[in-house]
């Protein structure tokens, strides 16, 4: 809510208030926005993803059928 009291009359004010209002919108339009900064992930994350996906395969490969082949002459 816009309040204007510079002069008597009410409705020079009123006039006033919505000049100051679409000044205000205007300038809120014309802003650049900022673009997010990219982060590298942190040395703590990276380690334990690294050790989650180690666990992950061992896991994999736990599961797998070991078939012994053996060479015939």
């Amino acid at each position: 809510m816009f309040t204007v009291q510079e002069h008597r009359n009410k409705l020079l004010n009123r006039q006033l208030a919505l000049i100051k209002l679409s000044s205000i919108i205007k300038d809120g339009l014309n802003k650049p926005f900022k673009l997010r900064k990219s982060t590298k992930p942190t040395k703590a994350s990276q380690k334990k993803r690294f050790e989650f996906k180690k666990k992950r395969g061992e896991l994999k490969k736990s599961r797998k059928k070991h078939i012994k082949y053996e060479r015939t002459k």
